[in-house]
């Protein structure tokens, strides 16, 4: 495929902006612009950027609903009745579920008999507040039920529980339509009534509001419950939220909480996966390695168990929990992988099946826990939205998942009269429905796509540059400054570089079990400078052009490389251009 650079330059406005940050904040000035491409107005913006404080988040009582919640909770637990918790199997919902089961357990004394989670499992159907989950409250003589990451589209089982004497306050961060349960209370940052400022709050991170409101009443110090940042920086992370303002905020001093000094669950999680034991957590840490683990458990049906881990309270009861999470995680793998291979063989069995602007494809016999990871594969190796489905009970039920500009969540609304219930977000949501109105569901997803004119997945991609580097401007000390902007993610991508008239310094060659990559060993074209290293993963095509001495070009992330004992630096190579006029 061909890739198309443009290079994003800046006004000269901003380009005053960011030399002003520079001066203020002693950074390099391409640091500075990159600042200001990623919204900065400010110098004291820039500077909460790079260090930003827990301490200067928005109010939690500005959340529409916050004072209803808070109120609905104190009663409970003045008339010292058991709270039922109940969220999502995923890591978001599980994170979730566990942070408020500890924060009333450690921080409000809440005793933690009267504390009750439950994750739906293989008994349960489709997505939501489970039945089995309220009748579960009712026979626990529970007076309240907390949904979290799940519930804003709960309107019979809301109905249902109420009739039966039950509280619900519902802690979701999905998209609600125009007719919201009639829940005892609501928070949800995406509601149209909300004036919360952060829209984007993983559901974890309306929990942890949640639990801050209920500190502020309690007269509580809002630092108790920065033990709990290591469960938000996990969901903040693994729910691909925006990684900006209070999201930010989140992730960094939760990254530090794990690093530090996780719960006891991630402890024992981190020591018997070998996790972090040479190697600093970072975002790629929870991404490949943290929440698949957390995952595993809700794959398989059975997501109580990671909610059993994270409010495990001794580490003889965690490494224990631990052990059954790896063997989950072994078969999540397994299923993957034979499933992923599976819908693969379809899409080169079915002429063209490739080229349609959506991909659906379904198997009665599929794994339901798989569908979601197995629809982020098929969506990235054929750069279509991807809808996998299998079948519960009566109903087909699946997850798809889409990248920008595609927005899966309104194709799924479009279609809203064909499904018994559907959720989620832009690029991922999840559906129910009856398997013979599937050819139309087909049909019409295909034809809502067509008509947003979103540029053809076969059509140039295009490639946006934050600046054009000289080969002297590319050091470590830059790449360490770079790394001041970490962690990288959606609204703050990782820095994208160019570099001109490059050549090879002696020691490029094709790398790989097939020599599908390239090593590259670089300098500038009169070979004045110290050789630059770098790796281009799949583009071993360029190697005789590389190694012919002739003039190249490359677009690239800048990192420190911490493989070997004294930090280098590498640059991850995302193109190659040769032929430059």
């Amino acid at each position: 495929m061909t890739k198309q650079w443009v290079i994003e330059d800046i006004s000269a406005e901003e380009e005053a902006l960011a030399l002003e940050i520079s001066v203020a904040l002693t950074l390099n000035p391409i640091v500075s612009r990159l600042l200001v491409k990623r919204g900065v107005t400010s110098v004291s913006e820039a500077r909460s950027f790079i260090d930003p404080k827990l301490n200067e988040q928005p109010n939690p009582y500005l959340m529409y609903g916050m004072d209803k919640a808070v109120s609905y909770l104190q009663r409970t637990m003045r008339s010292r009745k058991p709270i039922m918790i109940t969220g999502d199997r995923d890591v978001d919902g599980v994170t979730s579920v566990a942070l408020i089961h500890n924060a009333l357990r450690d921080v409000f004394g809440y005793d933690s008999k009267l504390l009750h989670c439950y994750i739906p499992g293989g008994n349960d159907v489709g997505y939501g507040i489970s039945r089995n989950c309220i009748e579960d409250a009712l026979m626990s003589d529970c007076q309240l039920l907390i949904a979290v990451d799940t519930g804003i589209k709960a309107i019979k089982e809301v109905d249902y529980a109420r009739s039966l004497g039950l509280e619900v306050i519902i802690c979701d961060h999905h998209q609600a339509d125009d007719t919201l349960p009639v829940a005892s209370a609501i928070l949800n940052p995406k509601l149209k009534e909300c004036a919360y400022p952060n829209t984007h709050l993983s559901a974890c991170g309306v929990a942890y509001k949640f639990m801050q409101a209920l500190a502020i009443a309690e007269n509580k110090e809002l630092s108790k419950l920065y033990n709990y940042l290591d469960l938000l920086a996990i969901s903040t992370a693994a729910d691909l939220v925006p990684l900006i303002g209070e999201n930010r905020a989140f992730l960094i001093h939760g990254l530090h909480q794990l690093n530090s000094h996780p719960c006891i669950g991630i402890k024992a999680l981190l020591e018997l996966s070998n996790i972090g034991a040479d190697e600093h957590i970072d975002m790629g840490s929870i991404i490949y390695k943290i929440a698949p683990r957390l995952n595993a458990a809700g794959r398989m049906q059975d997501g109580q168990v990671s909610v059993d881990l994270l409010t495990a309270s001794t580490e003889k009861r965690a490494y224990e929990i631990c052990k059954k999470l790896e063997a989950y995680n072994l078969e999540r793998r397994n299923l993957d992988m034979r499933i992923t291979e599976e819908a693969e063989t379809m899409i080169e069995q079915v002429p063209n099946l490739d080229k349609r602007s959506i991909l659906i494809l379904y198997q009665p016999d599929w794994h339901s826990g798989v569908m979601g990871i197995v629809a982020a594969r098929i969506a990235e190796r054929y750069n279509r939205p991807t809808i996998i489905l299998t079948k519960i009970g009566d109903n087909v039920v699946g997850s798809g998942r889409a990248s920008s500009p595609i927005n899966l969540y309104a194709a799924l609304e479009s279609c809203r009269d064909l499904l018994i219930n559907f959720g989620g977000h832009k690029y991922a949501a999840g559906l129910t429905i009856k398997e013979e109105k599937l050819p139309e569901l087909k049909r019409r997803l295909e034809q809502f796509i067509l008509s947003q004119h979103y540029e053809d997945a076969d059509a140039q991609s295009t490639l946006k540059i934050d600046a054009v580097l000289r080969i002297e401007d590319i050091t470590l000390e830059l790449a360490q400054e770079i790394g001041r902007l970490a962690p990288f993610g959606l609204n703050n991508s990782c820095p994208l570089f160019a570099t001109y008239r490059l050549r090879d310094a002696g020691g490029s060659k094709a790398v790989g079990k097939e020599g599908q990559h390239l090593r590259l060993r670089m300098t500038d074209r009169y070979c004045r400078y110290k050789p630059l290293s770098g790796i281009a993963l799949n583009q071993s095509e360029h190697t005789s052009w590389v190694m012919s001495q002739q003039s190249f070009a490359i677009c690239y992330n800048l990192e420190k490389n911490t493989y070997f004992r004294s930090p280098g630096l590498q640059l991850k190579v995302k193109d190659i251009q040769t032929k430059i006029n």
